[in-house]
Formats: structure tokens, sequence, C-alpha cells
């Protein structure tokens, strides 16, 4: 492959983006070799592929579980979450015209979308981030002004959502607030990882992934040591392909420890 000449911004919005430069030589390599098709078999059916299990299997393995969580054994694996690109695609499409018929599909899906804005899990974000802007969101819809929504809405003006992970878009909406989906999942896993030290095991996609989340994570734990009146002990592991050490800044007021692994298998999800 012809070497690449980086250049110093180029260096510079690596580095911005959490990213070294190994790991988008290796993203590159990823498009250069392409990606190889996987030959399907036939469909999984039940005994072909999908084993169902029994009266008796579901009350032994459930026995089984809860002690293997309280030892510690458990882990809940949160999934990577790409941009909002193809959520927002639509919104994208009308936002970047100066004009959209009425008849186009993405307009179409931009007068739903503001029709029904009041019901998303982000109103109230996206209303502050109006505001900071010296504007008021509900005087922009009655007059119509739905550009500088989408802005607001899409751009890093506003709440960015065209560039951020899906997961830390605020998803449901809550007495206490709106919960991301990445959230959610901290949530299930302090339902049903917590050990006996009061530990909350959490598996993440990716090594920069902890500073990213810091947020979302302290807002979790005071919610759920709320709800469960009990202090949450942190552990996440981190999915890292890099063989150096990776440094991560404690979370103010947070519990918890921080491990890397170099591989995610079948040894880690092992319950019993």
């Amino acid at each position: 492959m012809k070497e690449i000449s980086w250049s110093a911004s180029d260096l510079t919005q690596i580095k911005s983006r959490g990213l070294t430069l190994e790991e988008i030589m290796a993203q590159i390599e990823f498009f250069r070799r392409g990606f190889p098709f996987v030959r399907l078999l036939r469909p999984c059916t039940a005994g072909d592929g999908i084993h169902l299990l029994g009266k008796s299997e579901t009350l032994k393995l459930g026995e089984i579980y809860p002690k293997t969580s309280l030892s510690g054994r458990a882990m809940k694996f949160v999934p990577a979450s790409g941009a909002a690109t193809r959520m927002f695609k639509a919104l994208l499409s009308a936002y970047s015209q100066s004009e959209v018929r009425e008849d186009n599909p993405d307009a179409k899906a931009c007068a739903f979308f503001l029709q029904n804005l009041e019901k998303f899990a982000y109103w109230e974000d996206l209303k502050k981030a109006v505001a900071r802007d010296g504007k008021n969101l509900e005087r922009l819809l009655s007059e119509k002004k739905h550009k500088d929504i989408l802005e607001h809405t899409l751009s890093i003006k506003g709440l960015n959502f065209s560039d951020i992970p899906k997961g830390l878009i605020p998803f449901h909406t809550y007495p206490e607030g709106p919960r991301t989906a990445f959230e959610e999942h901290l949530v299930e896993g302090a339902a049903y990882t917590k050990g006996k030290n009061g530990r909350v095991r959490i598996h993440l996609p990716s090594r920069r992934s902890m500073n990213r989340l810091s947020r979302s994570i302290l807002r979790v734990s005071r919610v759920v040591t709320k709800a469960r009146s009990s202090a949450m002990n942190w552990v996440f592991q981190l999915k890292s392909s890099l063989r150096t050490p990776w440094p991560w800044t404690p979370i103010t007021g947070l519990s918890g420890t921080v491990t890397e692994s170099s591989s995610f298998g079948p040894e880690d999800m092992a319950l019993c």
C-alpha cells in the first residue's frame, strides 16, 4: 500500500477523536482488502442451531444465575454504538436543501419529526440548546423556522446528534429525567450483575468509551443508588487492541475500577 503522508491537521483531528495513527491505518487496511461476504447455509431452527430449554432446565438455570451474579462472575456486555447519521438521514437531507418539496419523502419525515418534537426524550435538552443561542424553541416551531430547529438538533451549534454515537442520544423519559440507550444498559447491569460486594461489572466496546461516557455513568450511578438505597461499585472492563497502557481519569463521585482486556470471548461471559 502506498505510504500515506499525514499533515499536522490530520494528526490533530485523529487525536481529537480519541484515536491513534495505528487504529486509523488498521481501518484503512480493512477498506483496502475489502470485507468478505459470509456464505449462509440455512436458517437456524429449533433443534438445528437453536436449543430450546425445557421447564426443568429453565428452573435449574434460574437457581444458578442469582448465586453466580452474587459471586461476581456475571458481566453486562455493552455493544458499540456508531454515529447516528442514518437515524437522522431524512433530517440531514432536508436541512441541507434550500427548499424541499412537500411531496419529498424527506420533507414528510421532517414534518412528522417537527409535529412530534415535544414527545422526544431530548425535548428539554433541545430547548436549552436553543435558549443558549438566545432563542425560544416553542416560538421557532410556531413561526415555522424549521432550519433553525434542525440546525440546533443536528449540528455542533446545538445537540450535534448527527455526529455523536446513537447510544448517547436521550431515548427514554423518566420522572427523574431522560436516559440514553447506554444509560439503560448500565441500569440493567446494576439490576442483574451486582455482586455481594456491590460491584457491577460492565464490559465496554472500546478503551475510548470511559471518558466520553463518564457523565452518563455518574448520573446513572446516582439514580440506581437512590432507587436501591445502596452504593454501586462499578467495574469497567475495556476492549482494547493496543498493548500500550491507557490512563483513565477517575470520575469524581464514582466508586469503581477500570481494567483492559485484549479479547472478549466465551470465557468472559461464563456464568456457571
